[in-house]
């Protein structure tokens, strides 16, 4: 249950943005932690242990997050700026899309110290990459040198389970492919030709409980 965040004791405040992100390299995960903080930091995860989170500062961005009172569908783009052309080809590698990604919200008081108060940091977003782009810019003509952009659209959670799975059919065929061993549908092809007298006093079909099929009455 999220813990209301009470700042109205402080005449100012700072805020900085957190991101988690797993990917897959080599068959391994490999977990990535930025912050736009001005120094390194260090948070407490939902699994109880600390991590630390480098400090990138402004070659972080994060568009703008739907704060609502209920859950938002809302996509939001991560910007990882200032990526040496070299390290370019291992992110293009490696599997982005379906990568989990976790944002928070942390504050300080103006001076840069963690506000130690029920709430803080905010888990802002939840949700998995679904989207990726390369932005490239020359910093240098003479050395050929280019500084990369990646962007990163995330589908929240929400909204990855709101998408509806097509080509799913009410038959023991499907229900294999989706559930292995499920024997849920096994009796769909023996009901699609069967007739219901529904409201009738005598059933005009019945089950045999032998074979477990409909057959005439």
């Amino acid at each position: 249950m999220t813990t209301s965040l009470n700042l109205t004791p402080y005449q100012g405040i700072q805020q900085a943005t957190f991101i988690r992100m797993v990917f897959t390299q080599g068959g391994s995960q490999v977990v990535v932690r930025v912050s736009n903080h001005s120094t390194p930091f260090s948070l407490v995860e939902s699994d109880g242990n600390t991590y630390s989170y480098p400090a990138v500062g402004t070659l972080l961005g994060v568009t703008q997050i739907a704060n609502e009172l209920k859950s938002s569908q809302a996509d939001v783009t991560i910007s990882l700026s200032g990526i040496p052309s070299q390290y370019m080809a291992d992110i293009v590698a490696n599997p982005i899309k379906a990568a989990p990604v976790e944002i928070r919200k942390v504050f300080f008081d103006t001076s840069g110290n963690y506000l130690n108060i029920a709430g803080n940091p905010i888990l802002e977003f939840v949700g998995v990459v679904s989207n990726f782009s390369i932005d490239e810019k020359w910093t240098s003509y003479s050395t050929q040198t280019v500084t990369s952009t990646i962007n990163l659209t995330c589908a929240s959670t929400l909204a990855v389970l709101s998408k509806q799975e097509a080509g799913r059919r009410t038959n023991q065929a499907d229900q294999n492919y989706w559930f292995p061993g499920d024997n849920a549908m096994n009796r769909v092809a023996s009901l699609t030709d069967a007739v219901w007298d529904f409201g009738g006093n005598t059933p005009v079909s019945v089950l045999n409980p032998t074979t477990g099929m409909v057959v005439q009455a």
